[in-house]
């Protein structure tokens, strides 16, 4: 799931009313509208950093954490995993973190008076017949932003709570056909998964980066800058979307379909994707508060690959 939500993250979206040509091309990426706060995922939206973590035994399948790391961020967790019975394999965790790092992603923390607020939440859990090797998998992502600069120029609101889930539903096991199970085990699965307002307009004080084009720069959005306005003429050219406008919610819906064929004696594993982005939708206001939806082209995403495991 998180390689998914990361595969084809600087894919660039167009405007359903946007030539279909480059020239129509958005400014908004695949991850500046399906993103976390604080990192470019949807599902896990913390950084790697620095710190200190403990971790305690395991009692009854129930373990904890709790950890603190720079420059001032602290989480906990609660994780299970255990097999009932003989025909079922049950794990689960879910977490919090508080994040009060200014300098994130270096947005904010050069401002005068800015204070960073962050909270994450996140959580997972499966069940698997053991016998028939049928699965179901979901998980879910919460982040709500209390950082003192995003606050909507035109409607004087912060930004709407980032929230995400992810379903799958599959099968694990050995199979009869075509001699794969002297392979290994054999996966196939299905997935769908709903992405609401990950523009992450909390998630940077500033916004722009210069993409060079044909030898030509272009300042392309990140992250919904903390005001939440962008210049639509720009973003959707072509679009007949001209003047200023708050982002104020955004939504994708994505299903897909997957195959994993274990290669046990390589300690290897082939894996083919395919995946659907139902046409994502951006809601933007005007200075008078009026809303105008922007439809987006969908796409299809297909992708294979190998892991091996040393």
């Amino acid at each position: 799931m998180h390689s998914d939500d990361r595969m084809n993250q600087s894919f660039f979206l167009r405007a359903k009313t946007s030539p279909k040509n480059a020239e129509g091309l958005s400014t908004f990426r695949w991850s500046d509208i399906s993103r976390c706060f604080e990192s470019s995922n949807a599902f896990v939206c913390s950084t790697r950093k620095e710190g200190v973590a403990y971790w305690s035994p395991t009692w009854e399948g129930f373990s904890a954490s709790w950890g603190y790391f720079e420059d001032n961020e602290w989480g906990a967790a609660l994780r299970y995993k255990k097999e009932w019975g003989e025909n079922f394999e049950v794990g689960g965790g879910i977490g919090y973190a508080k994040l009060l790092d200014e300098r994130l992603q270096t947005a904010g923390g050069s401002l005068a008076g800015f204070r960073r607020d962050i909270d994450e939440w996140g959580g997972s859990g499966s069940i698997k017949n053991l016998p028939t090797g049928l699965f179901v998998f979901g998980a879910f992502s919460i982040n709500d932003t209390h950082d003192s600069n995003a606050i909507g120029a035109f409607n004087g609101q912060r930004p709407p709570e980032f929230n995400a889930w992810d379903v799958q539903f599959g099968i694990q096991r050995k199979m009869p056909w075509f001699g794969l199970a002297s392979l290994g085990e054999t996966s196939i699965w299905g997935s769908i998964s709903q992405i609401n307002d990950g523009f992450a307009q909390g998630s940077s004080g500033v916004s722009g980066n210069n993409v060079v084009f044909d030898d030509n720069p272009v300042t392309k959005l990140g992250a919904v800058p903390a005001n939440g306005l962008i210049n639509a003429t720009t973003a959707f050219p072509g679009a007949g979307i001209n003047g200023t406008f708050q982002v104020v919610g955004s939504q994708v819906n994505r299903w897909a379909v997957a195959a994993d064929q274990e290669l046990a004696k390589a300690n290897m594993h082939l894996y083919w994707v395919y995946q659907h982005f139902d046409s994502p939708d951006l809601d933007l206001i005007d200075k008078n508060l009026n809303h105008r939806s922007v439809p987006l082209d969908g796409f299809d995403l297909f992708y294979t690959g190998a892991r091996i495991y040393f």
